[in-house]
């Protein structure tokens, strides 16, 4: 167990930001699973969050590979570290 959580400590060195946000629209990096779409609401699961963001008009413009893309106005967002 020791070691599965230095792996963790590791990861989240490499890579401490897995989302980048403006007022417009958002971009998040190594998305698990997206666990709610709707024009109100985006939430998804990366490897250390989940994120909820919460606005208007929110749409998808891209989702490749574990990275996620899209537009709308933001007005709350919502963490929750894993």
């Amino acid at each position: 167990m020791k070691f599965k959580n230095e792996i963790k400590k590791t990861s989240e060195l490499l890579f401490p930001y897995d989302f980048s946000l403006t007022t417009k629209g958002g971009y998040f990096i190594g998305v698990k699973k997206m666990i709610e779409n709707s024009e109100g609401k985006l939430q998804v699961l990366t490897h250390s969050r989940r994120i909820t963001v919460l606005g208007r008009n929110i749409k998808i413009i891209k989702f490749i590979e574990g990275d996620l893309a899209f537009l709308g106005i933001v007005e709350r967002v919502e963490l929750e570290r894993l």
